[in-house]
């Protein structure tokens, strides 16, 4: 039910397909048992079927529209470029995303803090210590789950690694997005090791064992309050400052323009003019409750004003010089 419910959300959600299909070859392929794998054919069947029929409503626009259906995920994917430059390209994203948890998160200060680490220190170590420890676990005990963790980072990558035509947004934490899940379940799972296997040697020892356990427990107590801190300074201080600094506040262009409308008495005649990565036009009419309204006038829409009467208000980008001569 929630696979085919995804699908109708954010379009980087259609990895999860290809995640399911995934869980069931990894799951097949460390079982011997015919029973046991006609039983997950079976379940992989039902989770199709009834994902199938939740997505209709939208299978059935795609099968009307495929232009439009695909046309956000394959305006990244279509290039010019040769197989091998593709390749080249893919695999460069692929390392830059891989890297993304403790090294650089990408330009794209919308969502992110630009150019450091998308995870905490704590959990950023925490995260190759567990990526380490699956890794020796699963040489150890060929546990499927384990090998599917580690191929699950990867593969919820891929919705931003697969912008090859456009690489400069790789890595993009809104597309990838479903990582961090995986990513932060293995920081987890590295913590639980340590208190795990400390607790456990503690309590089969005396004296200076019990104490260890003890050290233990105050040291993550310890961890935990500087990840939450950090994460706190992070989201609620820096990003907030940075994001103020680089957003324009549609908002405010909305109370503009109805201040235009309260004294002159009409707002047909105020526009915005859209600027690559500025402001989209229709959030300020969202603001003054016109969800249907949209104040975008193209700059070769400008002589279609000359016949309506003013007052007339035009908010353009102030580094938007060819429409301010205009």
């Amino acid at each position: 039910l929630l696979l085919g419910l995804g699908l109708h959300g954010y379009t980087p959600f259609r990895i999860m397909p290809f995640v399911v299909l995934t869980a069931f070859t990894i799951f097949v392929l460390h079982n011997n048992s015919r029973a046991i794998r006609a039983q997950a054919l079976q379940w992989l069947t039902i989770v199709a079927v009834t994902a199938l029929i939740v997505f209709l409503p939208l299978l059935r626009y795609w099968m009307e529209y495929p232009e439009v259906f695909g046309l956000r995920a394959f305006s990244r994917l279509d290039s010019a470029g040769t197989f091998g430059s593709l390749a080249g390209v893919f695999f460069s994203n692929l390392l830059n995303a891989l890297l993304m948890f403790n090294v650089d998160d990408g330009n794209i200060w919308v969502n992110s803090l630009p150019h450091r680490p998308a995870l905490d220190v704590v959990t950023g170590a925490f995260f190759v210590i567990g990526l380490v420890l699956l890794i020796l676990r699963y040489l150890r005990q060929r546990d499927w789950r384990d090998l599917f963790l580690l191929v699950l980072i990867p593969l919820l990558l891929m919705p931003s690694v697969l912008s090859l035509a456009y690489p400069e947004e790789n890595p993009a934490l809104n597309r990838a997005g479903g990582a961090a899940v995986a990513a932060i379940l293995v920081s987890a799972m590295a913590v639980e090791g340590l208190v795990v296997g400390t607790v456990r040697g503690a309590e089969s020892g005396q004296g200076s064992d019990k104490r260890r356990g003890f050290i233990i427990y105050i040291l993550v107590g310890i961890l935990l309050a500087a990840a939450s801190f950090q994460n706190y300074d992070l989201v609620l201080r820096q990003f907030d400052r940075y994001f103020r600094i680089g957003a324009w506040n549609s908002s405010e262009m909305g109370r503009s323009i109805r201040f235009f409308g309260d004294v002159y008495g009409r707002m047909d005649t105020a526009w915005i003019v859209p600027y690559e990565q500025w402001v989209d036009t229709r959030l300020p009419a969202l603001w003054m409750g016109l969800p249907n309204r949209d104040f975008a006038l193209w700059p070769d829409q400008f002589a279609s004003t000359l016949t309506l009467p003013a007052p007339k208000m035009f908010i353009f980008n102030l580094q938007d010089l060819d429409t301010k001569n205009a």
